[in-house]
């Protein structure tokens, strides 16, 4: 009876198996896409659970570190133990020795191949959420940044964009004469363009790095318009100089993005942690346009010079990066940042010597 029951289970099973088989070779293109759209959807949503499980974990106040993100054994090649170390100092650099538990699984997703973090060219808002995921220059209270922020940051930033592209398009359609003939333009229409690209471009900069592409055609165009205008008014050079350099500080992404957005992310509190987050070199910049306005004696006047989104100077930020340290910012990124802000300064006292 054993046996019998055997052979049944066996055949009943190997029918089973063989009607499995057959169902999925004779499956057709549009039934194996809807298989695998919906194994893809079954994956994102793990992946979603996934995110606000360590979202959860980090409001409740679970940190990594940069040890376990990074895990370094003996048994490495000394290239690769090279490029993780490298790697390793970059993660201190930015998010200390610890960081929060969502902000270390989302670059651990990254390092499995799951994805980017961040957008490629993020626009405005998640921009700063950037600057803020765990970064010790901030409040502990801004460091924590959730899925659904990101998420509904992407979707305006991406909102924003296509308006603008829409805007910047129609703007080429309808006003900017082609380049090529800008050397038969009238002084007063070339004038009155350049205007407007010097408008188009400061709005720009609220933006991001979302509409980048549309910012290097504008300044391309300004370019070519400033040289036509020089050409046939070589007077006014000086003059188109010293426009130019007052459109292009309204452009700054730091400045523009606070100065000139009613909604801006960044808080007024929070201007000196989101100016020194930016690369080493938006920071030596940054310290040659401060230079700049010092030495030209327009500097906010003493009682101005108390708020916080005052321009900044050399001692407000070494005492910023000095409690910034305290608290656990990586002391080798604050003496880079410095060095960095000097070197603005030393550059622009040079250049005006």
């Amino acid at each position: 009876m054993f046996w019998f029951i055997l052979a049944v289970v066996v055949l009943v099973c190997g029918f089973i198996y063989y009607r499995q088989q057959k169902s999925v070779m004779t499956l057709n293109a549009e039934q194996a896409e809807m298989v695998v759209g919906l194994i893809d959807k079954e994956k994102q949503a793990l992946d979603d659970q996934m995110l606000d499980v360590a979202d959860e974990a980090a409001l409740n106040g679970a940190t990594v570190s940069v040890e376990s993100v990074v895990p370094i054994t003996p048994d490495m090649k000394e290239e690769q133990r090279k490029q993780l170390e490298d790697y390793k100092q970059s993660l201190i650099d930015t998010y200390g020795t610890k960081m929060p538990a969502n902000t270390a699984h989302r670059l651990s997703r990254e390092m499995e191949g799951n994805g980017r973090m961040w957008s490629m060219y993020p626009g405005c808002f998640e921009r700063h959420l950037q600057r803020r995921d765990g970064n010790p220059l901030f409040p502990p209270e801004r460091r924590l940044i959730l899925r659904k922020e990101i998420e509904e940051s992407v979707e305006k930033d991406r909102v924003e964009a296509k308006l603008f592209k829409i805007k910047f398009r129609a703007f080429v359609d309808s006003r900017l004469v082609v380049l090529s003939s800008q050397k038969n333009m009238k002084p007063t229409e070339a004038f009155e363009q350049l205007q407007e690209v010097m408008v188009l471009a400061e709005e720009c900069a609220t933006y991001g790095e979302s509409v980048h592409e549309e910012r290097e055609h504008l300044e391309v165009a300004e370019e070519i318009l400033i040289k036509s205008m020089n050409q046939v008014m070589p007077e006014g050079a000086e003059n188109l100089r010293r426009i130019r350099s007052v459109s292009s500080l309204k452009r700054d992404d730091y400045s523009a993005q606070y100065n000139y957005r009613k909604d801006t992310p960044i808080l007024r509190e929070e201007l000196m942690a989101t100016l020194l987050s930016e690369d080493l070199e938006y920071i030596t910049g940054a310290g040659i346009t401060c230079k700049g306005y010092e030495l030209d004696n327009i500097l906010p006047d003493d009682e101005s010079r108390k708020r916080p989104d005052k321009i900044p100077n050399t001692y407000d930020i070494k005492i910023f990066l000095e409690n910034a340290v305290n608290n656990g910012f990586s002391k080798s990124r604050a003496d880079k940042i410095m060095a960095a802000w000097n070197d603005g300064l030393r550059y622009y006292e040079d250049g005006h010597n």
